[in-house]
């Protein structure tokens, strides 16, 4: 509970409650993701708690941090269910239901159990396989804050949030319901679709079948805790996305550095704004 309490306040930017908990026999205690208490500050640029946890004897180590391993069925919407890597829509009204009696459908976010690890590289990769998917549902991939909201969204509608789409190929962040930015082709059922962080650069790129797709964000707010994340309409019965955090070959294969997403920039989505979203796709009087 300490653990927990001390990386919230560093996460946080809490001084004071980071003066009242710290003391020698925690500072080097990890959390559930495996961050001890400097890492964390030194991630998210907490400078003076930085310099008072050297002062304390602080470890500056990576090594401890844990690898995503599952879903985590604690920390997922209602309408979801998971089987340690698959995550599946339980089905409730279908588009065509929904559509019949003038409900928008909702969105449903799950996170992995455990946030991206702080490479020594400072890369992290995952996959997911869309098993299964209806006909115009939307689903997407991409990472999340602990703090973003599971219900009703899709990733990247929050400040929290960057998603991958598949119903119209657009990247999104921040951008509530109606902002995307062009990025790649739509996809669907059988398509294995990758996304990593890079943390030296803060960026996030994703990949489709195993060819890169060009880097899709670069900001600082790219840091911290990042869970790998997915949604689903949890009206399609269907639905299920099945995730690859490691323990199988990947499709695609991160490159020696520098890695392709390094490099963009004239194709970079982050500094292609344009208002088309949900509003003119899966949410238009058209769905």
């Amino acid at each position: 509970m300490m653990s927990k309490a001390i990386h919230a306040a560093i996460v946080k930017g809490y001084g004071t409650a980071f003066e009242k908990l710290i003391s020698k026999d925690i500072v080097n205690t990890t959390d559930c993701n495996g961050w001890t208490p400097l890492a964390t500050a030194i991630e998210y640029q907490r400078g003076s708690m930085e310099k008072v946890l050297r002062s304390m004897g602080a470890l500056e180590t990576t090594e401890s941090q844990l690898e995503p391993t599952e879903w985590n069925r604690d920390d997922k919407s209602a309408r979801l269910g998971v089987r340690k890597l698959e995550c599946f829509a339980k089905g409730h009204l279908s588009t065509e239901q929904m559509k019949s009696n003038g409900t928008k459908p909702p969105f449903s976010i799950v996170r992995a159990d455990r946030c991206a690890p702080k490479t020594e590289r400072g890369v992290y990769y995952f996959e997911v396989l869309v098993a299964q998917t209806g006909l115009n549902e939307c689903v997407g991939v991409g990472f999340a804050t602990d703090e973003t909201d599971l219900e009703n969204h899709a990733l990247g509608w929050e400040s929290g949030s960057w998603g991958f789409h598949g119903d119209d190929g657009r990247v999104y962040h921040g951008s509530g319901t109606g902002l995307g930015r062009s990025y790649a082709e739509p996809w669907s059922s059988g398509s294995t679709i990758g996304c990593g962080v890079d943390f030296n650069n803060r960026s996030i790129f994703f990949t489709v079948n195993g060819e890169f797709k060009g880097r899709a964000f670069k900001g600082d707010d790219i840091r911290g805790q990042l869970y790998p994340a997915v949604f689903l309409h949890p009206g399609n019965a269907s639905g299920k996305i099945v995730a690859n955090f490691g323990h199988q070959e990947f499709k695609y294969m991160i490159p020696p550095a520098p890695g392709p997403w390094e490099a963009a920039s004239q194709d970079d989505a982050g500094s292609d704004e344009e208002d088309l979203g949900y509003e003119s796709s899966v949410l238009s009087d058209d769905w």
